[in-house]
């Protein structure tokens, strides 16, 4: 692993979220990981995946830097959160969580567990309505210790755009609102998965949509 590599993305975060994942169909995202704890965390994980919730549901900057160790947290930062994630496959995807999985990003990493930080740095506050500006700083290194999601700065909560703290709220988890249930019904496409499924490789074309409307009961999709 090279120490400093950086890798840029504008992601388009559909639902609020994007990912990190190991580069394997099964790896794919569990939307029950979407706990409250991990919507205040705002980041979802498991095994193989880190899901990351984003304050806009639009294009977001993307960082991911690769390390050979634990960086230093940075002090200007609005909310940091750890996670592990491993690879298997020696590849990371990094997608918006509609994006097609066959044609989203991949970085390649040696095979092992990671710690995975994310550094959300605010730039400027929300002026339209769709929720705050901030960059995603997304740092790996390898580790071989098993250690729980931590958050290390604890951001306002609720914070401006994406989450959702009221369990009886229907924004209550990510999953209801990225999981191929709720996005196949809207196509009229039948589905045997389970409904704590991400399957990102069968959402292709829905980067082209964008949101007009933000309450779950009047989505509305336009293509451009």
């Amino acid at each position: 692993m090279t120490d400093g590599v950086r890798h840029s993305f504008n992601l388009f975060a559909d639902y609020f979220q994007f990912y990190l994942q190991d580069d394997d169909h099964a790896a794919g995202v569990d939307g029950d990981a979407w706990t409250p704890e991990a919507m205040t965390a705002r980041v979802a994980n498991g095994e193989r995946f880190v899901a990351i919730g984003a304050a806009r549901n639009l294009e977001v900057p993307v960082t991911v830097e690769l390390a050979d160790r634990s960086p230093e947290v940075d002090p200007g930062a609005s909310h940091v959160v750890e996670a592990d994630l491993v690879v298997s496959t020696g590849r990371v995807v990094v997608a918006g969580c509609t994006d097609e999985f066959e044609r989203a990003a991949r970085i390649p990493v040696e095979v092992g567990r990671y710690r995975v930080r994310v550094t959300y740095r605010l730039k400027s506050a929300d002026d339209d309505g769709f929720g705050d500006y901030y960059d995603y700083i997304v740092e790996l290194w390898p580790t071989t210790v098993s250690s729980p999601r931590r958050v290390l700065v604890q951001g306002p909560e609720p914070w401006a755009g994406g989450l959702q703290h009221d369990p009886s709220n229907e924004l209550r988890t990510f999953c209801e609102l990225g999981h191929a249930t709720d996005l196949q019904r809207r196509r009229s496409e039948p589905t045997n998965r389970p409904h704590s499924y991400v399957p990102l490789q069968r959402v292709a074309g829905l980067r082209d949509l964008r949101l007009f409307r933000r309450s779950v009961s009047e989505l509305s999709f336009v293509s451009t």
